[in-house]
């Protein structure tokens, strides 16, 4: 039997939920796209929630990634707020 720690939400979110680090990385920025694109954000303010994203990433994956997840997460925000208006 596996014992899960509440509070270990690397654990949970990424080796449970998604089972690796690139996965999970693109789950989150669909879902940030699709809150964005759901609410009809503003760009600038989804920019924000992607850079916080990235920089609370940041010890788990190397420094770089937080730019390839602010342009990845614009393309698929743009994709999102055409499929949904």
């Amino acid at each position: 039997m596996t014992l899960v720690q509440p509070l270990n939400f690397e654990q949970i979110f990424v080796q449970y939920l998604a089972g690796s680090w690139v996965i999970f990385l693109f789950l989150a920025i669909i879902a940030f796209a699709y809150i964005s694109a759901r609410f009809k954000l503003p760009n600038v303010v989804f920019m924000f929630m992607l850079l916080l994203f990235g920089v609370m990433m940041m010890p788990f994956y190397p420094a770089y990634m937080v730019f390839i997840v602010i342009i990845v997460g614009v393309f698929i925000s743009i994709a999102m707020y055409k499929m949904l208006s």
